[in-house]
């Protein structure tokens, strides 16, 4: 197992009259700007590719999708022809310090699964971790998943 760290830089928040504020970054850090165009107060989006495994799931769901100036995370389509998509996602990062939490609909259980996790600015990813507790009587068993936001 390999541990990874990185110092966190709060990103300046856009507004109409300062559209590019003294730190024009999203949360994936100095290294992908997305202030280029500000539209109303939403910069640039940032491509994503998003990973769910584990915790009950039948296989890897691997999506992409973009993270706008922001910091909201919308999904576009499976990573590969065919995959499945992450239903009734939600991905709330807290700015100031880089911490996320949110839920996707579990395909097991057909409920909101949540999550918790973390922005490393230094490897452009976010990863996070959520705990799956099946139905009483169901043949899958509890256990942990993981979640993976990253900058392709």
């Amino acid at each position: 197992m390999e541990l990874v760290g990185s110092k966190y830089v709060a990103p300046g928040v856009p507004t109409r009259t300062v559209p590019v504020p003294a730190n024009p970054y999203g949360v994936f850090g100095p290294e992908r700007p997305v202030n280029s165009v500000v539209t109303d107060t939403v910069p640039d989006l940032v491509p994503v590719e998003l990973r769910i495994s584990g915790g009950g799931l039948a296989g890897e769901i691997a999506n992409v999708g973009r993270v706008n100036g922001l910091n909201v995370l919308s999904v576009t389509g499976p990573l590969v022809e065919g995959g499945a998509l992450a239903a009734g996602i939600r991905w709330t990062v807290a700015a100031r310090d880089g911490g996320f939490t949110g839920s996707f609909t579990h395909p097991v259980t057909n409920r909101a699964q949540t999550f918790a996790g973390v922005v490393l600015q230094k490897t452009q990813r976010a990863g996070g971790f959520f705990r799956f507790v099946p139905a009483t009587g169901s043949s899958v068993p509890a256990g942990v998943g993981a979640l993976y936001v990253e900058v392709p």
